[in-house]
């Protein structure tokens, strides 16, 4: 821990008592993520039920889901790689895979994507993966669109 006056140890200790975030503490004090640990640690003050609580797959799709027009959902938290990444439950999952599994019943199987065109959309009925990609090829096939 970098060195600080007992003051600003106490008042950064009395912040998180009061349960006020790493953000907020930084902000007050200027102090990096480690100093507020250690003195976390230091005095014992346990973490926030806010920081325990784990939300399942289906709450946090919900939460970062954004409606638009034409019925496209667009992904408003985290990507990785590019890829919608979604936290729930204590671990990582591929959010285009939460959103197709919510939508079809079933896990995908290959690559998802947005069958819509629209880059990133993530909306159930718009996400294919590499079974409904086969079975539409053959539709194509089979029934040949109109020309106009």
């Amino acid at each position: 821990m970098s060195p600080r006056r007992p003051a600003d140890i106490d008042g950064i200790a009395a912040m998180l008592r009061d349960g006020a975030t790493y953000r907020e503490i930084h902000a007050a004090y200027g102090c990096s993520r480690g100093t507020i640990s250690q003195v976390r640690r230091d005095h014992r003050i346990p973490t926030p039920d806010r920081w325990k609580k784990h939300r399942t797959v289906a709450e946090v799709l919900a939460l970062n889901s954004e409606a638009c027009e034409d019925g496209h959902v667009r992904w408003t938290g985290p990507h990785a790689r590019g890829n919608p990444e979604l936290w729930a439950n204590g671990r990582r999952y591929n959010g285009r895979h939460e959103a197709f599994k919510a939508h079809h019943g079933r896990a995908p199987l290959g690559r998802v994507t947005a069958s819509c065109g629209r880059p990133g959309c993530i909306a159930g009925p718009h996400l294919a993966d590499r079974v409904i990609r086969d079975a539409d090829a053959v539709l194509a096939r089979i029934l040949p669109r109109a020309t106009s």
